[in-house]
């Protein structure tokens, strides 16, 4: 075990991230509800807003609070949009009522 690990970066977005005052009256609570935790997924956008975290943490300026609250926003609206998106494309499942009374 010489390798060195891998940076890990745990984000905590409290819930008043997901609020209608946070996102915009217009959000749709249903995906902000169909969040769930995910240890791990690909996205390009949250990669680069948590390197710009990283990147404050390692060396603070005198604006990283605001860069901070600001990515934490942008995040939490990446997330409920992606959630939707995820959410339109995968047909809802319904069962055929042939194949229930065939039983």
């Amino acid at each position: 075990m010489s390798d060195p690990l891998p940076a890990i970066l745990h984000i905590y977005l409290p819930p008043s991230q997901f609020s209608p005052k946070s996102l915009g009256e217009r959000s749709d609570p249903s995906a902000v509800a169909s969040l769930r935790f995910d240890s791990s997924f690909q996205d390009p956008l949250v990669a680069e807003m948590a390197y710009a975290i990283t990147s404050e943490l390692q060396r603070e300026t005198s604006v990283g609070s605001m860069l901070i609250e600001t990515l934490a926003s942008s995040l939490a609206a990446r997330l409920v949009s992606t959630s939707a998106r995820w959410r339109a494309m995968s047909p809802p499942v319904r069962l055929r009522q042939d194949l229930i009374d065939s039983d």
